[in-house]
């Protein structure tokens, strides 16, 4: 693969740069009433916390995940049914974002502009310019943001948490669905960083 068709790559967020991320939408939802960003906050902690895929996150319904312990969810891609536990962290952002815009309906998609008061999911297309503009405003910097980062940030995240050994990048080829581990290092962006730590040591 030549650089140029790799160069336009999802990176993913720093752990401390998804924390400000999450901090600074709770803040414009609580503080400054923008309902809007409810959407924003629930699809960046669903695609870190989980590892979703944008098209899996964006079928996602309110009561899918209100008052859930565990998501039950069927990939778009693959037809594969995945169990997910919610950690404490993310039901505490579900409770506060349902509650921030209003407990709607169970049906209502999560990923839904008030337009279309939750009857309709937003366009991939759609919510990767969002990312790309309230990454911008926060002053938040990784390359070429979209819905892909969120996914990236939680492989990298499970990778750092388990001292970034290969039993660690087996279980997220597992999650990612990849048929080897060198695809879910590229994935992450593993093997860029090794091949940058051989240039710097010469």
């Amino acid at each position: 693969m030549s650089y140029t068709s790799r160069k336009t790559e999802t990176a993913p967020l720093a752990w401390g740069e998804f924390e400000t991320l999450i901090a600074k939408l709770v803040t414009d939802i609580q503080v400054r009433r923008k309902k809007n960003r409810a959407r924003m906050l629930m699809g960046a902690a669903l695609g870190t916390f989980c590892g979703l895929r944008a098209g899996d996150v964006l079928k996602l319904r309110w009561q899918d995940l209100v008052g859930r312990a565990t998501l039950v969810l069927q990939e778009q891609k693959t037809g594969k049914q995945r169990n997910i536990t919610l950690n404490p962290r993310l039901q505490e952002l579900v409770g506060f974002a349902y509650e921030a815009v209003g407990k709607p309906e169970g049906q209502s998609y999560i990923m839904s502009n008030g337009r279309s008061e939750g009857k309709k999911p937003i366009s991939i297309q759609f919510w990767n310019r969002e990312i790309s503009q309230i990454l911008h405003e926060y002053g938040i910097h990784t390359l070429n943001p979209s819905s892909h980062t969120f996914r990236k940030t939680f492989g990298r995240r499970v990778f750092e948490l388990n001292n970034r050994s290969e039993e660690a990048l087996i279980v997220l080829s597992q999650i990612f669905g990849h048929t080897s581990i060198s695809i879910s290092r590229r994935y992450i962006g593993i093997q860029q960083e090794r091949i940058a730590d051989i240039y710097l040591s010469i």
